[in-house]
């Protein structure tokens, strides 16, 4: 940098003046009622045994953590079902 430039830029920055920071104000959890809190967590774990619809866990069966789940829709052929499960053939899609 020349001493043209620089005496050009501090010539331009003669009237800038830093930006003076504000208090920063640290910020603790509000004081909130336990009671409060805890109808809240009570509310959120109680289960509504009147609500059912597709996305109802009522009439889903218990698998053990070792099972293997599979799903076939309706007029896929056993011995291609059996190629995909085996890895011979490709998948195209996952969930």
């Amino acid at each position: 940098m020349s001493n043209d430039d620089l005496d050009l830029f501090r010539s331009q920055m003669d009237d800038v003046k830093p930006i003076k920071a504000e208090v920063k104000v640290r910020l603790r959890p509000s004081d909130v009622d336990k009671g409060v809190l805890r109808a809240r967590r009570e509310a959120a774990e109680a289960v509504d045994d009147s609500v059912s619809g597709p996305l109802s866990v009522s009439h889903v069966q218990p698998v053990e953590s070792q099972a293997t789940l599979s799903f076939m829709r309706s007029g896929i052929q056993h011995s291609l079902f059996k190629k995909i499960k085996q890895g011979v053939m490709p998948i195209e899609a996952r969930v």
